[in-house]
């Protein structure tokens, strides 16, 4: 399906016609298969690597995705020097073609068959309730919430913080985007390395410990500690990021793993555009570094609280 909505973009650009409800409807069908295809990617890669290597194999999916996130815009700006966007669109899926040919002899006979349910309404219906009866389902998937819609948001808050900050326009801005991606890969690094199982309380500490650094990073006017900070922030997002999402899988039924990641996926995804939303309007009411502390003490709260409720509630009434 990507390479359906690659292709058909590029064929819209080369023919002229684009218009803004094209790209409407294209950012519509980008965010459908990504509904998709992410809680299965997400479910089906235990059955893949076992839960011994799971929580490298999602290092290393981190690692590779923020990886992309800082040589993409990189290369796109390059090659946009030299080719249309038609032709970018067409090059980005014809680079999708080699993953049918690994999904097509991939092994996956050790993979039971799916039990199917004619009742889907059903299926989701006791996903929810398997996911809020597991304190550490729930509570991480919260914690997700929170922390997509407020940290996650790095282009809603970059380009003001680099503008009004750091006074360093839109070349600061692609340079906070740089470290960023560069502390996140390293985290995904460092995770992926790691064998050992990270505690609960430690990704509840990567979770607070990223409120805290939007918090320091807010009213600093020195570049270079900026970026420093920055770097440092998306080190410890990607660490609670992937030790959460390895925890949550751990902690899910095998019948129910694509159900729970599937809510995983939907808080996600669901959570960054109210949270930009959100994170937009108490920038522009308080001002940029008044409002970026203000989200980060928010995001520490709500973390704090979420743990004191959901997490130390449900486990000290076994529940």
């Amino acid at each position: 399906m990507y390479i359906i909505q690659a292709s058909s973009l590029g064929l819209l650009l080369l023919s002229g016609h684009e218009t803004y409800c094209w790209m409407l409807f294209f950012a519509f069908f980008t965010g459908s298969i990504d509904a998709f295809d992410m809680p299965t990617r997400l479910a089906f890669m235990q059955e893949l690597v076992g839960p011994e290597a799971l929580h490298s194999a999602m290092g290393l999916n981190s690692t590779n995705f923020n990886l992309t996130r800082m040589i993409g815009p990189v290369l796109a700006a390059f090659l946009l020097n030299h080719l249309s966007y038609s032709a970018l669109f067409f090059m980005n899926a014809a680079s999708l073609l080699p993953i049918l040919f690994v999904y097509r002899n991939m092994d996956v006979n050790s993979v039971p068959a799916p039990v199917v349910n004619r009742n889907p309404f059903r299926e989701m219906k006791s996903g929810f309730k398997m996911a809020a009866h597991i304190p550490a389902i729930i509570t991480n998937i919260v914690c997700v919430g929170i922390i997509s819609s407020f940290l996650l948001n790095f282009s809603t808050y970059g380009p003001l913080f680099s503008d009004r900050v750091l006074h360093r326009g839109l070349g600061g801005f692609g340079s906070l985007l740089f470290f960023i991606g560069l502390g996140s890969m390293t985290g995904g690094l460092l995770a992926a390395s790691s064998s050992r199982k990270v505690s609960q309380k430690s990704i509840f500490n990567f979770a607070i410990l990223s409120g805290i650094l939007l918090m320091m990073v807010s009213y600093i006017t020195i570049y270079a500690l900026a970026m420093a900070l920055f770097t440092f922030l998306g080190f410890m997002v990607i660490l609670f990021m992937v030790n959460c999402n390895t925890a949550i899988q751990m902690a899910s039924p095998k019948e129910y793993l694509g159900r729970i990641m599937s809510l995983y996926t939907f808080v996600f995804l669901g959570c960054t555009p109210f949270g930009t939303l959100f994170t937009s309007a108490v920038i522009e009411y308080a001002g940029t570094s008044n409002g970026l502390f203000l989200i980060g003490a928010l995001t520490v709260l709500l973390i704090l609280l979420t743990i004191k409720t959901l997490w130390a509630g449900k486990t000290h009434t076994g529940t």
